[in-house]
């Protein structure tokens, strides 16, 4: 397990997605690729003056917050309340009103909302339909026939429900106030790149496979980003993961992330979701190919994924820090788009899902262990690579479904180690 430590992060940069089209001859037989690809990201949206005056406002323990005590308006407007957290979101645009907040006796702190992105940074054609990841994890070697009992969430841009590789059954999703859009559609691309990495229907001659091909294990999506998949603010994804919580998700899949400081409220938040709901959460260490932290992956109680290439060398991107837990493929990862499409991409946003995916495996032959005994077993069997025992490009290695399930089968059972999750 990583142990925490204050740094500042380098920001991390979104690549925009342009225009594919694969080749017929490209495709495996019996596969129509007339409609590969028929979408355009729009430019990013314009941004909002309210913008930097984006406000996190914890108040203290038995507190209500504002609501019920003084009018939003005489010091901001209330974005939205998470209530799980004592929390309320406000835009206060004077450093007066920020100060009065936070010498009001009722609030613990007040701190800067984050903008998250997405951590996709190529797009290109492959003359190969089969993802090579799904062998390098050895996720067929695994039995799939349990996975039913596992529900796996996807905080990302949505999901193409109704794609000829993609399973309709078993899927749901949220649709609340602060959704980008409905969660079964995807305009963008990289929210149902990510589903088909998890679950790319198997056997059915069309298309990928995903780590996890049978269909039978529960989907959920809570769509954060827009068409253009430009920023989330950090506590909508906050919010997206609590509604990942209450629809009954073991697992969260984060392919996003920021660069700056680290958030005490994002922090608090995730490890009480880690601790007290025993939710696994997996997100992309970055793609800025340096030292900086990216987060939410940088907290202690969230799994950093880095990204690996088919020979399984660490990408240039993929960033490399103490906070690095595992590794995953994510350079020319092949999975689903939009429109019965098929397309290849780079990032650490590739890689996450491999691992979110084989969690979600493992775990559903261990139902009764915790999320962070999953987590230790993953990180325990994973496959050295790089110097040898951990290291900060690859952390504990390469994530291994068949090593990972051994070692459980055989009784190798992590404790649980609440101490070492900092936040």
């Amino acid at each position: 397990m990583k142990i925490i430590k204050a740094a500042l992060a380098l920001a991390l940069s979104s690549a925009s997605l342009s225009t594919l089209t694969l080749a017929q001859e490209d495709a495996p037989q019996g596969v129509d690729v007339s409609n590969i690809n028929k979408y355009l990201n729009t430019a990013p949206a314009a941004i909002n003056e309210e913008d930097d005056h984006r406000f996190v406002v914890k108040y203290k323990a038995g507190r209500r917050g504002l609501k019920g005590r003084r009018k939003a308006n005489e010091l901001g407007k209330i974005v939205m309340a998470l209530e799980k957290d004592n929390v309320e979101v406000m835009i206060l645009d004077s450093d007066e009103k920020v100060h009065a907040l936070e010498e009001d006796d009722s609030v613990a702190y007040v701190e800067r909302d984050h903008k998250h992105f997405l951590t996709q940074t190529t797009q290109n054609s492959n003359d190969t339909y089969f993802p090579y990841g799904i062998g390098m994890v050895r996720a067929l070697e695994v039995d799939s026939s349990n996975v039913s009992n596992r529900k796996l969430c996807i905080v990302d841009t949505g999901y193409d429900l109704g794609h000829e590789d993609l399973q309709t059954n078993k899927v749901s999703g949220y649709g609340g106030s602060f959704t980008a859009g409905p969660w079964d559609q995807d305009g963008n691309g990289h929210g149902t790149h990510v589903a088909g990495t998890i679950a790319g229907i198997g056997n059915n001659n069309k298309g990928v496979i995903g780590v996890v091909p049978n269909s039978e294990m529960d989907l959920f999506i809570v769509r954060v980003f827009g068409n253009n998949g430009s920023w989330a603010w950090g506590s909508d994804i906050v919010a997206a993961v609590e509604e990942c919580v209450n629809g009954g998700s073991d697992i969260v899949s984060m392919s996003l992330g920021r660069g700056g400081s680290p958030s005490l409220f994002e922090a608090e938040a995730y490890k009480n979701i880690l601790e007290n709901d025993d939710v696994l959460l997996v997100a992309a260490a970055g793609n800025g190919g340096n030292s900086g932290f990216s987060y939410p992956a940088s907290y202690t109680s969230v799994m950093s994924v880095g990204a690996l290439d088919s020979n399984e060398n660490i990408a240039s991107f993929s960033q490399r820090n103490e906070q690095v837990d595992i590794a995953g493929p994510g350079v020319g990862t092949i999975s689903t788009v939009p429109g019965n499409g098929y397309a290849s991409f780079s990032g650490t946003s590739m890689a996450t899902p491999h691992v979110s995916g084989v969690a979600a495996l493992v775990w559903s032959h261990f139902p009764d262990l915790k999320a962070q005994q999953i987590r230790q077993a993953m990180e325990d069997s994973a496959k050295d690579l790089g110097a040898s025992g951990y290291d900060h490009f690859y952390g504990h290695g390469l994530v291994d479904a068949k090593a990972a399930f051994d070692q459980l089968d055989g009784g190798n059972t992590p404790p649980v180690c609440t101490d070492q999750i900092a936040g």
